[in-house]
């Protein structure tokens, strides 16, 4: 059985509500997306282990999914920054030299010098 924080983790993910939605409408079930949200933790609670039933939830599936998935990012060499904050992609060169241009529309851009 899942924990309650393995449950609200659960809970938390919009990407397997809508998935519960998609379900649920492919499955005709009337306004599909008011059904699953009033019906959620239930359905992320309820017994889906068909081979040994009683033992498996989709709460319990998705904390397992969630700590394999952390172990395999664990895993990873590190990622660079994003772009807007990584000095090495946009460099405060062409900051100033973007600045420039609108501020002197006339005269082409000046790259300040680097130290």
């Amino acid at each position: 059985m899942a924990t309650t924080a393995q449950h609200i983790a659960a809970r938390a993910d919009g990407d397997l509500q809508a998935r519960f939605i998609a379900a649920a409408e492919q499955k005709g079930v009337p306004l599909a997306q008011n059904w699953v949200q009033a019906h959620f933790g239930q359905l992320i609670s309820v017994d889906v282990d068909t081979v040994q039933p009683g033992t498996q939830n989709i709460a319990d599936v998705h904390a397992y999914a969630v700590a394999h998935r952390q172990e395999l990012i664990d895993a990873l060499p590190p990622l660079p920054p994003p772009p807007g904050v990584d000095p090495a992609a946009v460099t405060d060169a062409q900051l100033y030299a973007a600045i420039d241009v609108l501020l002197t529309p006339d005269t082409p851009p000046t790259l300040p010098d680097l130290p």
